[in-house]
């Protein structure tokens, strides 16, 4: 009987890996994951005869049938292995996930458009990773690139990094065609730091954007590049009709954006109801307090985002940032993780301060109501009453979510929740449980009118399943306070 190993197998010697690709049969241990790192001072990838060590290697990954996920890392790689794997990669029917780091090598196009082609007939790959930072690749390998992501049908995950290349406008007109009428990819990362790439690409990724319907994490980082508020504008609009997109990551370091790009991104962010994490970096920009106070109000404005992270280091926000962000995350109750990166600007002591208090409270509250309405959407499926399932999903949504209560509520005592009291209709339940969201475990609310009118509707609970439904009710509260 076979053995299998989930775990990643490192390995430092190609050697070791060929030995791992071949251990097909019967008896001999197989490996699901493995991972082939040579560091600087190591051995070379195909160091040990080239020939003869690409020829097996190749022949290794083109007939396992075991590994599911393969990286490959070496400062060391040169361009005859790389290009015998992308020549396995063809035939090799079970691998779901790759990663080639040649980064810091000598490879050129000639690999590079040699993995493209693989990427281009693989059928079962899901998850593709290339790391081309500080190699000789340019445009032939970015066009190739983007021409393989138009044609696989498989590929849900596709991450290029092509720092301190000399890839440019080219390429990223090119991928952004691709991600355009792509409809498999649901996660796209891509990574033109200090390359030519300039706002040709920006607007053109916008549009690709604009018209994907498929992807759910978008990200790009235009570090040192020539990008503008003419990408950072289009880039918003894209974000304001992307109905899609549940995590948004730019990082626009040391560019030339400004006012005129936050402002936009914030007026996305106000409009997306879909969006759940937005990450942007402003890093050594021209944006200010006009920027910060948008976001915030943006903020305060959303109902769907639950992580939110901003880096205007080296920038010339103020205090009048620190306080409108402050607000907001108090009146925000869907956020479950904030960051605000102000160091290196004019903002005070106090006023960070006041702003981490804020940040720090308001987190925990959203928390433990995320916590809360999990436990009741339980609750509610668990009772099998399809109207109180509707009371409870619908007004926790609707009244808590939005920040205020159902207008027949009052505020009584905790108590009320007793489970000994088992003649609570349903209307009364649902509105105390919405009731305890918003005030946070202090308060809960008696729905008079609502329970007069769930009483003339003839919906009293049976008294054991509300009793039931009590004690469940106060165990999940306890849970969640607890957490």
């Amino acid at each position: 009987m076979a053995s299998t190993e989930d775990a990643v197998r490192h390995v430092d010697s190609t050697e070791e890996l060929i030995h791992i690709l071949n251990a097909n049969g019967p008896g001999l241990q197989q490996v699901h994951h493995a991972q082939l790192d040579l560091d600087d001072d190591g051995e070379s990838l195909g160091a040990h005869s080239c020939c003869r060590d690409c020829v097996r290697l190749a022949l290794g990954l083109a007939n396992n049938t075991s590994v599911k996920s393969l990286e490959l890392s070496s400062k060391r790689a040169n361009g005859c292995l790389l290009m015998a794997a992308a020549e396995a990669l063809k035939l090799n029917a079970t691998l779901q996930s790759c990663t080639m780091d040649c980064s810091d090598t000598s490879i050129g196009d000639e690999t590079g458009v040699a993995m493209a082609e693989a990427i281009k007939q693989n059928i079962t790959l899901q998850s593709f990773t290339m790391d081309c930072e500080d190699t000789a690749i340019g445009d032939e390998t970015g066009v190739a690139m983007a021409e393989a992501l138009m044609q696989n049908t498989t590929l849900q995950s596709f991450t290029m990094d092509c720092r301190s290349t000399s890839i440019g406008d080219k390429t990223g007109v090119a991928i952004a065609e691709a991600i355009k009428q792509n409809i498999t990819v649901q996660s796209f990362t891509m990574d033109c730091r200090s390359t030519s790439i300039g706002d040709v690409t920006g607007v053109a990724m916008a549009e690709a954007l604009k018209q994907n319907i498929t992807l759910q994490s978008f990200r790009m980082d235009y570090i040192d590049t020539s990008i503008g508020d003419v990408t950072g504008v289009a880039m918003a609009e894209a974000i304001k009709q992307n109905i899609t997109l549940q995590s948004f990551n730019m990082d626009f370091f040391a560019t030339s954006i400004g006012d005129v790009t936050g402002v936009a991104m914030a007026e996305a962010i106000k409009q997306n109801i879909t969006l759940q994490s937005f990450r942007i970096v402003f890093y050594s920009t021209s944006i200010g307090d006009e920027t910060s106070v948008a976001m915030a109000e943006a903020i305060e404005q959303n109902t769907s985002l639950q992580s939110f992270n901003m880096y205007c280091s080296a920038t010339s926000i103020g205090d009048e940032t620190g306080v409108a962000m402050a607000e907001a995350i108090e009146q925000n109750i869907t956020l479950q993780s904030f960051t605000i990166d102000c160091s290196g600007t004019s903002i005070g002591d106090e006023t960070e301060a006041a702003l981490e208090e804020a940040i720090t409270q308001a987190t925990q509250r959203n928390q433990a109501l995320r916590a809360q309405r999990h436990s009741l959407a339980r609750l509610a499926r668990w009772s099998g009453d399809i109207g109180f399932q509707s009371l409870i999903e619908g007004e926790f949504r609707k009244r808590v979510f939005q920040f205020f209560l159902p207008s027949w509520c009052k505020l009584m005592p905790v108590a009320f929740l007793n489970p000994q009291r088992v003649t609570q209709t349903r209307g009364e339940v649902a509105g105390a449980a919405c009731a305890e969201m918003r005030a946070h475990h202090e308060v809960a609310a008696v729905a008079s009118a609502g329970a007069g009118s769930a009483q003339s509707e003839g919906t009293v609970l049976d008294p054991a399943k509300e009793e039931q439904l009590g004690l469940a009710l106060e165990q999940s509260m306890a849970d969640a306070t607890d957490r």
